[in-house]
């Protein structure tokens, strides 16, 4: 017979609500003690897992507790990723004794809340802490410390020949090249080319055979018109695949990465090569048919990339929005709107928010003039109704509805 588990009986919402307000209160008044007591009384309640959590993990810091903090901060961010402010303060608790961890939260941090000042200048304290002083000053500057305009950074050269991060363990550098290329592509994206350029250097230095920070060094080149430096890059992260120290998993890694960027600087000969070699190497992973449909639709080849989206959802359907977006896309491009509506419906189910899926939606309900959801889709697509785009689209949408009442 199987054990049953009595579960702890719920507290009335308007008494957790109470709770909580009454901490937050204590908390912003400085009774931090009182404010913990308070909080543990509903450490049991599943529903406020990640407010409880939190709030103790700020009461533990503002006590000096760094280690319980970082344990409290872990568990709100288990819950709640998206919280901005968790990992902020869990970098500050990380920043004494695991700059590299630090590192890793700051960034994470700004990523959420890229503007804020405080997380810039957590994430200059923890750079430096790892010998990074140069893309320290970057993010002082970022935070309009007044001092920073004014101080000079050493030469970036001078810091990259120092390796004060030579002291990391293993596993401190490898969370540390991780968050540098987080950071990296978050200036990438925001297209500030010199800053994100400067940081996959810092961290090549560290680990020069990171194919994910090659690869984009390799479309930065290629996006500032040095096609040569960009197939240098594609040359230097081949040659790395074929050393025998590697081992079937970093090759394999390696060996994506190589036909993502191969196909993001127009080298579709060369992807279809590392395509071919990925699919000889491990046909029964999900990940490689998963790249290589996605590298074959963005090539110009949607019908061909349809084989590689069903192979890769039979061996696993838990694939990500990119993936679902893309496939809609494929299906969308050989006119099947009811099977793009599909991918794009798992898509905005993994990610409500994401405007790309529902604009998806939006596509394949005009297709099939279903204009009553197709209007409810436009709205969930853009979040500025000005936008020229959400215009265009209401456009078509009025357009295709009056040809289709006139048929």
């Amino acid at each position: 017979m199987m054990s049953q588990q009595k579960s702890l009986p719920t507290r009335h919402p308007d008494f957790i609500r109470a709770v909580l307000d009454r901490s937050v209160k204590m908390i912003s008044e400085g009774q931090l003690n009182s404010a913990e007591v308070l909080l543990e009384t509903l450490s049991g309640e599943s529903s406020v897992i990640e407010q409880v959590a939190f709030l103790r993990g700020v009461v533990s810091m503002g006590l000096g507790q760094r280690k319980r903090a970082q344990r409290f901060l872990k568990t709100a961010l288990e819950v709640n990723p998206h919280n901005a402010q968790a990992h902020g303060i869990l970098g500050d608790a990380l920043l004494e004794d695991q700059a590299a961890q630090a590192v890793a939260a700051f960034v994470a941090a700004l990523t959420l809340d890229p503007d804020n000042s405080d997380w810039n200048i957590g994430l200059g304290k923890a750079l430096m802490k790892c010998g990074l002083d140069d893309l320290a000053y970057d993010n002082f500057v970022d935070a309009r410390i007044p001092d920073a305009a004014n101080t000079t950074p050493r030469s970036e050269s001078d810091i990259l020949e120092e390796s004060g991060w030579s002291n990391l363990s293993a596993l401190d550098r490898s969370v540390l090249c991780d968050a540098l290329f987080a950071e990296a592509t978050r200036h990438q994206a925001r297209r500030q080319h010199g800053r994100a350029g400067k940081i996959f250097r810092h961290l090549l230095t560290i680990d020069a055979s990171h194919y994910l920070a090659l690869g984009s060094v390799a479309v930065l080149e290629h996006q500032c018109g040095n096609s040569e430096r960009a197939t240098q890059m594609i040359v230097q992260m081949t040659r790395r695949l074929n050393d025998g120290d590697l081992l079937p998993v970093e090759r394999l890694r390696g060996r994506l990465s190589l036909i993502e960027t191969c196909v993001a600087i127009g080298d579709f000969a060369t992807a279809r090569d590392h395509i071919a070699a990925a699919l000889a190497e491990a046909p029964e992973e999900a990940e490689v048919p998963a790249t290589c449909a996605i590298a074959l639709f963005n090539m110009g080849a949607a019908r061909e990339s349809l084989i590689f989206f069903e192979k890769a959802i039979a061996l696993n359907q838990l694939q990500s929005t990119n993936f679902y977006c893309t496939l809609g896309s494929a299906l969308m491009s050989i006119n099947e709107p009811r099977r793009a509506e599909i991918a794009f419906q798992h898509a905005a189910a993994l990610a409500p928010e994401l405007k790309s899926a529902h604009r998806g939606l939006l596509e394949s309900y005009i297709a099939q003039n279903r204009f009553a959801e197709a209007e409810t889709e436009l709205e969930k697509s853009f979040d500025d109704p000005t936008d020229p785009a959400f215009k265009e689209f209401q456009k078509r949408l009025q357009d295709a509805s009056a040809t289709s009442a006139g048929s």
